[in-house]
């Protein structure tokens, strides 16, 4: 399904998420509203703490709002169950991972890796490092 022209791909509407138990609960998105249209390009920028990380789970469907709807090519991402939010994550959208080198990393045991023609093999001699190519 696709969005009519002019109409928002993405619409974050009223979004609240709180973590922690009742009594020292932090608030960190507090009716937050988000429109992004088909073709824009959308930074989100702001100190640590202010919640962007956790509005990039919410919009990939990885958690759910407190409150509010996340709607995408309309539909309710939120309201989403969970077998329907990992189509939507596997379909709809995808994710760049900053801190890459935060995943373990491990060479032959743990670690898969991708090769191309251009990508050298490690010898079976080389270190547990990462190298170009590992996945």
């Amino acid at each position: 399904m696709s969005s009519p022209a002019g109409e928002p791909i993405l619409r974050c509407a009223d979004l609240w998420k709180s973590f922690g138990p009742e009594g020292r609960r932090v608030e960190v998105l507090r009716g937050l509203d988000l429109e992004v249209r088909r073709g824009e390009m959308v930074a989100v920028l702001g100190e640590s703490g202010t919640g962007k990380t956790t509005l990039l789970h919410l919009i990939g469907g990885i958690d759910r709002p407190d409150r509010g709807s996340i709607l995408f090519r309309g539909r309710d991402v939120a309201a989403a169950g969970a077998h329907e939010r990992a189509v939507y994550r596997n379909r709809d959208l995808g994710f760049v991972f900053q801190f890459h080198h935060l995943r373990p990393c491990s060479w032959p045991t743990s670690r898969r890796a991708i090769w191309t023609r251009e990508t050298p093999r490690p010898s079976s001699r080389s270190s547990s490092t990462c190298t170009a190519g590992a996945a």
